[in-house]
């Protein structure tokens, strides 16, 4: 008997494994069985190999197989991660169809969300009817009139960033603008999210900051795994999107902002009070959910991980962009130059005064800024998932649940719609260059109803930014800087420089 079972264990395991190759080689050829072409996959990662490993970073992955695509002429592309299959439409009008005009068949964001993740059912991860409510009720947020009255703390806080760097010019010390940056988004978030005076600026250990940190280190292997597996197996596993320190000191931290406002009826214009309004019901509904009371509350779940995502997205997404357009305008005297006598003019014009109205009619800086996110767009792909069959064209459908990912860089790094694409040039988005290229070629802010929420408040603090820094400051950049290529952080969903930028600042 004992020798049956020793002999036989090995033969059930050869079984097993067996069965495995021959269920993942099936799966691994599910996009040529609908006639997709399709890349390799390997054995165990299927093609994300280099991503997940941190060999290669997710705009060049993405970019590589957006290339290889179109050189063939295909619409489309088939590729696993692990052995889910994932499609990637590499055709602009495709794109633009998925995201705006058949937005109801896409209407999930096709990354991870659960109960069971409390961060994670907030506006940016939740689909289907979750989502509709919630952008609805959240909409009027990020309106422009919000946004001016937030303008006053946004700009005391760049005033400090400035100090700062009056500070480094004054002993012709080189900074770190990276940092820089993501210290000025960092406060200002805090404050206009949640009233918190974090001063990262000029106490940079400050724990707000270190969480910031720990938000953006390298963990693209989670992301590839929630591509992998369902959400429902990930979340009652009790997997986690983020860091344990954004549940340790997040949490806590808003949910005693929040007692302390109801025990003493503190009030103030910030993102948590509106937040904390929708929870109970104080701003008008009109969306399908108004006749249903129970719908129409905002929970504590989904006010809590709003208001966390709202300073996820507020600080690195805009502090990356600044950083990406100052090291363009000190690699270019020319165009930072051109930048400064239109802020300059401005001045003129507004009594020297700087306001929300005068950094919003900034035709130049408008340009630079949408140049920054086309060469360097924060979310190099967008992802979506099918929420029912949806035919691509005559030959191929899309199967309900089907996970989508657009490839951003791809699009923006094309030299069919940005010649030169390696350049920096701020004309590619003059009313001409704008007219004649294709609709679904830009996509830094994703498109269609799904279009970022926060996008008005990530562009007014990062171009607030520029103006403050320009306008009384030249930039060049290190000597031992200049004539490298930037490299971008491997590992990373947003994406990021892999080094300290370090800039030279001289007052004018």
């Amino acid at each position: 008997m004992e020798f049956t079972v020793l002999t036989s264990f090995p033969m059930f395991l050869l079984l097993v494994l067996g069965l495995v190759f021959l269920y993942i080689k099936r799966a691994h050829n599910y996009w040529k069985r609908k006639g997709v072409s399709q890349l390799k996959p390997n054995l165990i990662f299927g093609d994300v190999k280099s991503i997940t490993t941190g060999m290669k970073t997710q705009s060049d992955f993405y970019a590589k197989i957006y290339f290889n695509a179109k050189s063939q002429g295909l619409k489309g592309i088939g590729i696993y991660a692990g052995w889910t299959p994932v499609y990637i439409p590499t055709n602009a009008e495709l794109a633009k169809r998925i995201l705006v005009k058949d937005f109801s068949s896409f209407d999930g964001s096709g990354m991870y969300y659960h109960e069971k993740d409390s961060l994670t059912m907030n506006i940016f991860f939740v689909g289907g009817d979750q989502w509709k409510k919630q952008r609805t009720k959240m909409t009027p947020i990020f309106t422009s009139g919000k946004l001016k009255q937030m303008f006053g703390i946004i700009k005391d806080k760049g005033e400090t960033m400035i100090r700062i760097v009056q500070e480094h010019a004054e002993l012709s010390q080189l900074m770190d603008i990276k940092d820089l940056a993501a210290r000025y988004t960092t406060d200002t978030i805090a404050e206009v999210a949640f009233g918190l005076d974090s001063n990262t600026l000029r106490h940079p250990q400050h724990k707000l900051r270190e969480v910031g940190r720990s938000m953006v280190r390298p963990e693209l292997w989670k992301r590839t795994v929630e591509l992998i597996f369902s959400f429902d197996f990930l979340g009652n596993l009790g997997h986690r999107m983020f860091p344990s320190d954004a549940y340790e000191y997040f949490l806590p931290m808003i949910k005693s902002s929040i007692e302390y406002r109801e025990k003493t009826g503190f009030h103030r214009v910030d993102f948590l009070q509106l937040l904390m309004q929708l929870r109970n019901s104080l701003v008008s509904d009109t969306s399908k959910f108004q006749n249903d009371q129970k719908s129409s509350l905002f929970s504590e779940k989904e006010m809590l991980s709003n208001a966390f995502i709202i300073y996820a997205g507020g600080f690195e997404t805009s502090s990356s962009t600044i950083c990406f357009a100052m090291y363009e305008l000190a690699s270019n005297p020319e165009i930072q130059e051109n930048l400064r006598k239109e802020i300059w003019d401005s001045l003129e014009k507004n009594n020297q005064q700087i306001t929300y109205e005068s950094v919003s009619e900034m035709t130049y800086l408008n340009k630079i800024l949408k140049e920054t996110l086309r060469k360097y767009p924060v979310l190099s792909i967008i992802t979506r998932a099918c929420s029912r069959d949806y035919d691509i064209d005559n030959t191929v459908t899309l199967k309900k649940g089907t996970r989508v990912i657009i490839p951003v860089t791809g699009l923006h790094w094309d030299p069919e719609f940005y010649p030169n694409p390696e350049q920096f040039n701020p004309e590619n988005f003059s009313p001409e260059k704008i007219t004649s290229r294709p609709e679904g070629t830009y996509l830094p802010f994703g498109d269609g109803p799904r279009l970022c929420i926060g996008m008005r408040f990530g562009v007014l603090q990062s171009k607030l930014a520029l103006v403050l820094l320009i306008k009384d400051f030249r930039f060049t950049l290190d000597e031992n800087r200049k004539g490298k290529p930037l490299e971008f952080a491997k590992g990373m969903f947003l994406t990021s420089s892999k080094n300290p930028i370090m800039i030279k600042a001289t007052k004018i």
